[in-house]
């Protein structure tokens, strides 16, 4: 049994595909597991025995010769195109899209092939502990950053209440970490809080293991901090324009982390027209300093074992919230495309001529 996987997604998402993977290999425990994925997430897997070869992304990849093939990535037409070629392609729904956490959404396809079991934990690749890793045991990690394209800017805190936190949470105690995306964005904050900055220093595998050693982990939505849950460190995430129950840290995999939400009537917006045309992203913005520090300092004396969300300094179970929360995404949805629509209508009416 030759089985193919495909995903043109980021790390965090390649983080969550592997329970998938897993499971896929418990359902046919003889059958070969290839992977098609961005060259950029190789490290993301490395050599995992259960799986048989990685193929880097290209659109021209032929899936004729597997038995099965598995898109893990719904909205990529390539995707859907390339398992389309083998004689049983498993193709990941679009109907609880905006409702699914990415784990439940990925395992469904598990399910529909005969898998039985409960969901496997997360999986990411890690190197061995060294000395040069170890003097960061216990600091504070920060990843201020979430994707190079533009349009995921919006993600991001300012420079200056990442500096302000870093003061008053010690500028000693901290550790920037990211990619090269990162580094600009990191060498602006470090300089303006004296801590240390070690971003694309470190290969996945070493920054799974640094992220691992860190007492916790402060991120936006991002992949570093899927890696940061796989690897068990809690972690405190800013969340603004994307979907809290699509993408929260996947708290089965091990300590408890904290989300900080504003809950902004516009919030969140990706998937629809407005979040393209959001220019002050103040969804991310209306998170304070103080909020933050305030969860950081609750995290020091006691590592929750649930997730909880923060909403404008209350703080709640999000398994308690998050009907709520699934509810109030789908309203704001239909309420930020009827708003773009009108801003688009108006510049149109205005601009003319």
């Amino acid at each position: 049994m030759n089985i193919l996987i495909v995903a043109n997604s980021g790390i965090g998402n390649t983080v969550l595909m592997t329970p998938l993977i897993q499971a896929i290999h418990e359902r046919y425990p003889e059958g070969k597991i290839d992977l098609l994925i961005k060259s950029s997430n190789f490290d993301v897997i490395g050599s995992w025995p259960i799986v048989h070869k990685i193929y880097t992304y290209h659109e021209s990849f032929n899936a004729s010769d597997y038995d099965i093939a598995i898109a893990a990535e719904p909205s990529d037409r390539n995707t859907r195109q390339i398992c389309r070629q083998s004689p049983r392609p498993v193709i990941r729904s679009k109907k609880n899209f905006f409702i699914m956490h990415e784990v439940q959404a990925n395992m469904a396809m598990a399910y529909s092939l005969g898998f039985q079991g409960g969901i496997p934990p997360l999986y990411i690749n890690m190197s061995e502990n060294d000395s040069e890793l170890n003097r960061f045991n216990d600091k504070i990690g920060i990843h201020i950053g979430s994707s190079n394209q533009p349009v995921y800017f919006k993600k991001r805190w300012t420079t200056e209440k990442w500096i302000e936190l870093i003061k008053k949470i010690g500028y000693d105690q901290v550790v920037l970490i990211g990619g090269k995306d990162d580094e600009k964005h990191a060498e602006e904050i470090a300089s303006g809080s004296q801590c240390v900055n070690v971003c694309s220093r470190y290969d996945i595998p070493k920054t799974a293991r640094l992220v691992k050693n860190f007492k916790v982990l402060i991120s936006t939505d991002s992949g570093p901090m899927h890696i940061a849950t796989a690897a068990g460190t809690p972690v405190i995430a800013l969340f603004g324009p994307t979907l809290i129950q699509k993408n929260h840290p996947w708290i089965k995999n091990g300590n408890g982390s904290i989300l900080m939400y504003s809950n902004r009537y516009c919030s969140p917006c990706q998937y629809s027209y407005l979040f393209n045309l959001c220019d002050n992203n103040q969804c991310m913005q209306q998170i304070q300093v103080d909020q933050v520090l305030d969860a950081v300092n609750s995290m020091k004396n006691t590592q929750p074992h649930k997730t909880r969300i923060f909403i404008k300094g209350k703080h709640y179970l999000l398994n308690d919230r998050i009907s709520q929360i699934i509810l109030i995404s789908r309203l704001r949805r239909k309420f930020n495309n009827f708003l773009a629509r009108y801003y688009i209508l108006r510049k149109k009416i205005f601009h003319k001529g």
